[in-house]
């Protein structure tokens, strides 16, 4: 064996890999959820004083709270996609890196 090659090694890794791989799907899960959800509401608004004093009209409008918890959401799954992703990377490289003998 030459020397600094890598050599897969016994173990070590596995439960990082898998949960890096959860941690991946969850965040795609969290990152479609965060798209699709709906930040807007709709309010009655009533109508310039005049001939149709009164009667309301309804408007949709963007809605704070809805929009933090979606941006919440966004980072959140961002978070764990960056998470998984280098659990993955340090499970695989605890696989191939074969310990100093």
């Amino acid at each position: 064996m030459e020397e600094g090659q890598l050599t897969p090694s016994s173990g070590g890794g596995d439960a990082m890999f898998g949960i890096g791989c959860c941690l991946i799907i969850v965040a795609i899960i969290m990152l479609l959820i965060a798209f699709k959800m709906e930040t807007s509401t709709t309010v009655d608004v009533p109508y310039a004083p005049g001939l149709l004093s009164g009667v309301t009209r309804s408007e949709s409008i963007q809605n704070i709270g809805l929009l933090q918890r979606q941006m919440m959401t966004f980072q959140a799954g961002g978070f764990a996609f960056i998470s998984g992703t280098i659990c993955v990377c340090v499970a695989l490289l605890m696989k191939n890196i074969r310990p100093p003998s």
